[in-house]
């Protein structure tokens, strides 16, 4: 059967930061998608919560430096994830995985409440046809709130991309 990749980017479209109530539903109905055609499904949150551990988050490369980095982040469940842990971290993420899995089955939400305060990203690899379309359907979907972007970060979009931004304001 084949399977989906895909990455986006919800954008507030008045520029607002996304607040701990729209990051936390967006994750539960995310969840409940994946539950729906995955059922042994799981999802953990990692947070960045101080600037040593996000800064070296935002490294793509692997280092041993920067590897010992990352292992400062802080791992939640989805259900304690609360205002608290909203209010102290510099970027969020919730991966949801599925170990029964053969496929590296993957999707993220996050977002980086320091540098990019006004977008959640959305990435998914190996996705399965129906979750993919519905994940789509439900959060693909630009409105009066969100418009819908390339799941980059504003630095890393190609020159393109910023050129037709620069074109259409």
């Amino acid at each position: 059967m084949k399977r989906y990749n895909f990455r986006f980017s919800r954008d507030r479209v008045d520029r607002d930061r996304i607040n701990f109530s729209d990051f936390s539903s967006a994750a539960s109905s995310l969840f409940s998608l994946v539950k729906r055609i995955k059922p042994h499904a799981s999802a953990q949150v990692l947070t960045c919560e101080d600037e040593i551990t996000y800064l070296y988050s935002k490294k793509v490369f692997e280092a041993d430096e920067i590897d010992l980095g990352k292992r400062g982040r802080k791992v939640y469940e989805l259900s304690d994830l609360n205002n608290m842990i909203w209010d102290r971290s510099m970027s969020l993420e919730v991966h949801f995985v599925d170990d029964t899995d053969s496929q590296p089955f993957l999707i993220k939400i996050t977002c980086d409440t320091h540098s990019e305060p006004e977008s959640m990203k959305f990435y998914g690899q190996s996705v399965e046809f129906d979750l993919h379309a519905d994940i789509l359907f439900a959060f693909d979907v630009p409105n009066l709130l969100y418009s819908i972007g390339d799941g980059l970060r504003k630095h890393e979009r190609p020159a393109a991309t910023k050129q037709r931004e620069l074109a259409y304001a």
